[in-house]
C-alpha cells in the first residue's frame, strides 16, 4: 500500500486541526446552554470586559500570526506556528463567551461569542 505524498499529508493534518477548534465551539456552545442555567449573578468583572476581551482576541488572530511567521525550513512542517496561533485565539472569543456566562453574565451573547468565533476561524481556515 503506498502512502499519500507528504504534501496530500499535511493538507490534511492541517485541515483536521482546523476542524478540531470548530468542534470545540460547538462543544462551547452545548455546554453554555445546558450545562449554566443562565441565572444572572454579579459577576467578578464588569460585563463591559467580556467583549473588549473578546475583541482584544480577535483582532490578534489577524495581527500576531503575522509576527510570528517562521520561515525557516524546520518549520515548514505539516503545521505552521501562526496558523495555530490564529485559529487558538479565534477560538478564544468563544472561550471568553462561555466564561462570561459561567461567572454569571446573561447566556443570550453567548451566541454572538460563538459565531463570531465561527467567522473568524472560516477566514482563517487552510487555503491549501
Amino acid at each position: 500500500m503506498e502512502h499519500p505524498p507528504v504534501a496530500s499529508s499535511q493538507k490534511a493534518t492541517r485541515k483536521i486541526l482546523w476542524l478540531s477548534f470548530l468542534i470545540a465551539i460547538v462543544a462551547y456552545g452545548v455546554v453554555g446552554y445546558l450545562v449554566f442555567t443562565g441565572e444572572v449573578r454579579p459577576s467578578p468583572l464588569p460585563y463591559w470586559v467580556w467583549p473588549l476581551l473578546a475583541l482584544f482576541a480577535a483582532a490578534g488572530a489577524f495581527v500576531f500570526p503575522s509576527r510570528v511567521a517562521d520561515t525557516s525550513p524546520e518549520a515548514q512542517g505539516a503545521v505552521r506556528v501562526p496558523e495555530i496561533l490564529g485559529w487558538a485565539l479565534a477560538e478564544t472569543v468563544a472561550i471568553i463567551g462561555l466564561v462570561s456566562v459561567a461567572l454569571g453574565a446573561p447566556r443570550g451573547p453567548l451566541a454572538v461569542y460563538l459565531t463570531a468565533s465561527a467567522v473568524l476561524l472560516w477566514f482563517l481556515r487552510p487555503q491549501d
